[in-house]
């Protein structure tokens, strides 16, 4: 995805020590699973088998869902023949969870209302909220889209009274669906951003990511794709953390829907095998239904209106099978829209008539009518907030007078009674004194501020003349010289050229040649230096193979390494995929190999190789040269220090390269860092995100 420039900083920063802290809960949810297998063996207890059996299914439900059902249903069996109401309300509402994700969208509502049933018995005010949740949701997938807005209503109401921010942020997001389908884009827009206000306080990725995801589907349909841009940016910085495979696929389906209507379509196509990859291990058939709705809408786009039919017709297939009618009318409307393309009338015609079937003019009304209702009750419960405010604002504003004339009056009395205590006791030398006393300890604050601020400017300009040096060394020296070469052995050649033999002339001109790429090479390291100070220099991150991104980082250093038989291996396989900015991580690449190249004895060996973590890959570039000193170690990053060596070749440097590197690793945050024995090579290291 391109991302935009004056967005990039807003990237959630990379949890380096992720992975280990999600293996151990993985092993730890394993260790539950069957601590509580082992505690049923020998319980005699049955409500408590009963919970322990629920617990179970809780801890598969995320990634074993099929697994989840199986506990869900020996549950249910116990519970009922002791009838235990709790267990069997609580068995009802985990099996209507992961009935809605394998697809079984009429099975999960009869498991909500069946829990609701007995949670309104039991009198659990928030269990019945969440059956809320939960049949507002269920009944979005179906044709009682009025159904799913009654229950979304009620969802609201008692989480108000409940306090339950988390619901009231679902809550909001529904309402804000109902409004896009009713094409009533302001207000779609208004709920969809209560609700990221609420899911950013909570600070629940999955929940944030997915109302960016909606508001994203939002402005694309109405052709606002720079404002969506951002949405799906967000997106985009989120899925590395998000690791409910359910939530990922649907977002998936969601990048995907946004690259195919900016006509992106490679993106579009990697998103989509993002999503079916996940939909095909965990059995998500209405997410898959999604999957093929958008690939016939790709399809389409490409005027393949053949392919798109038979991808619009898995859609509606699969949708019917498992009875889910989410935006029928739209699905047939564009397939009628394909038939006409391809010059079938007649079958453009009876799918733009399913359409109007699906589109139920009088449920669309009954919605409206609803909505319309809630925005009157809405505004009323503003108003009585406001004249409630207002009423409160003006309580405290009397209080706080009466106070601050009660205040000021005491003040008052103790300011005369002070004024005479001091009128009687102190003489006039004393307060001359006291005076005297009180501008020496102005001045000592003011030159200690002043202190304080020479210190931080004398710090400043300490790295302003280290960088300053470092520019004029370059200038005077390092790239002075090679100017040297290449003018003396040009003019010789002309000059003299019939006085020298064949083999003379072609050595002149290879060190022109060397002189030439050096001079080059230090150039554009200068360059891209400058441009980092000013900072001029804008990050654009995008997702790139990183075995390919090394290869073309390295090639034009290859003639340098060939002179010296160097054997360079790139163990890295092609398929792993970064988030990173390719021109400053070119640069970085180039300047590390380059060194490799530079410090390598003849016949030696440069090798490159990765660890892949659970977030980032750790890249190694290794040689077999001359190696470092501890003390050369620590100055290879600071500019301060000036650390420079001659290469194997006699090879100059500037110390410069290392520095650049170590600030576009800081702009594309990562880290860079190095290891070392004198005559042992060297090894650097650097890190950047994964995109799974």
């Amino acid at each position: 995805m391109l991302l935009s420039l004056n967005k990039i900083l807003l990237c959630l920063l990379i949890l380096i020590f992720f992975g280990n802290v999600l293996s151990y809960a993985q092993d730890n949810e394993i260790h539950l699973i069957d601590s509580l297998k082992a505690v049923n063996a020998n319980e005699t207890d049955q409500e408590k088998v009963v919970l322990n059996l629920n617990q179970i299914a809780y801890l598969f439900g995320e990634n074993h869902v099929d697994s989840s059902l199986v506990y869900l249903d020996k549950s249910i069996a116990l519970a009922n023949s002791i009838a235990y109401t709790e267990g069997l309300a609580e068995a009802h509402y985990y099996k209507a969870r992961a009935s809605i994700q394998t697809g079984a969208v009429i099975e999960s509502i009869e498991n909500y209302n069946k829990s609701l049933e007995y949670y309104t018995e039991l009198k659990d005010s928030v269990a019945i909220l969440y059956n809320y949740r939960g049949l507002s949701y269920a009944y979005s997938y179906g044709t009682s889209q009025l159904e799913g807005l009654h229950f979304n209503l009620k969802t609201l109401a008692l989480a108000e009274a409940l306090n339950d921010s988390a619901s009231l942020s679902i809550a909001y997001n529904n309402i804000a669906v109902n409004y896009k389908n009713l094409d009533n884009y302001e207000m779609a827009l208004f709920y969809f951003e209560k609700s990221l206000e609420l899911d950013v306080k909570h600070g629940i990725k999955d929940d944030i990511a997915i109302t960016y995801s909606n508001m994203g589907v939002l402005k694309a349909e109405h052709q606002k794709f720079e404002e969506a841009k951002t949405d799906y940016y967000n997106v985009q910085c989120l899925i590395p953390d998000i690791h409910n495979p359910y939530v990922k696929s649907y977002l998936y389906i969601s990048l995907a829907g946004y690259y195919i209507a900016i006509e992106k379509f490679d993106s579009a196509e990697y998103n989509l095998k993002l999503a079916n990859t996940i939909c095909e291990k965990y059995h998500y058939p209405h997410i898959q239904v999604r999957a093929y709705r958008r690939k016939a809408e790709m399809l389409f786009k490409q005027k393949k209106y053949e392919e798109s039919i038979v991808y619009f017709d898995r859609c509606l297939e699969l949708s019917k099978s498992i009875d889910v009618y989410e935006e029928f009318p739209k699905i047939y409307k564009q397939k009628a829209q394909a038939f006409s393309q391809l010059g079938n009338y007649k079958e453009a015609y009876q799918n733009s008539e399913q359409a109007d079937r699906f589109l139920d003019s009088a449920k669309t009304k009954k919605i409206a009518i609803a909505l319309a209702e809630f925005d009157k009750e809405q505004k009323i419960k503003l108003e009585k907030e406001l004249i409630f405010q207002q009423a409160e604002n003006a309580r405290l504003q009397l209080i706080f007078k009466y106070r601050l004339a009660l205040v000021t009056s005491i003040l008052l009395l103790l300011s005369g009674m002070l004024f005479v205590y001091l009128f009687l006791r102190i003489r006039k030398k004393n307060a001359t004194l006291h005076k005297q006393h009180g501008l020496i300890n102005e001045q000592k604050n003011v030159i200690e501020d002043n202190f304080e601020k020479l210190q931080i400017n004398e710090t400043k300009l300490h790295k302003l003349n280290a960088s300053k040096d470092k520019l004029f060394s370059i200038i005077a020296h390092d790239l002075r010289s090679p100017f040297n070469a290449i003018l003396g052995f040009s003019n010789e050649l002309i000059e003299s050229y019939d006085d020298y033999d064949h083999n003379q002339r072609k050595e002149m001109i290879s060190v022109i040649s060397a002189s030439s790429e050096s001079t080059l090479f230090l150039l554009e390291n200068l360059l891209s230096w400058a441009r980092a100070q000013s900072e001029s220099i804008q990050i654009r991150k995008e997702i790139h193979d990183l075995k390919l991104l090394i290869d073309e980082s390295i090639v034009p250093y290859f003639g340098s390494a060939e002179l010296k038989s160097l054997l360079v291996q790139n163990t890295i396989p092609e398929g792993i995929n970064i988030l990173a900015d390719k021109e400053t991580i070119k640069v970085v690449i180039s300047n590390l190999f380059s060194n490799a190249v530079k410090f390598s004895n003849k016949d030696g060996e440069i090798k490159i190789s990765h660890k892949r973590n659970e977030t980032t890959v750790e890249i190694c570039i290794a040689d077999s040269g001359i190696g470092m000193s501890p003390k050369i170690i620590d100055g290879l990053f600071s500019i301060e220090s000036g650390t420079q060596r001659k290469g194997t070749s006699n090879e100059k440097g500037t110390g410069l390269g290392l520095i650049l590197c170590q600030e576009f690793m800081q702009m594309n945050k990562g880290k860079i860092w190095a290891k070392s024995e004198v005559a042992k090579g060297s090894r650097f290291y650097f890190t950047l995100p994964l995109v799974t």
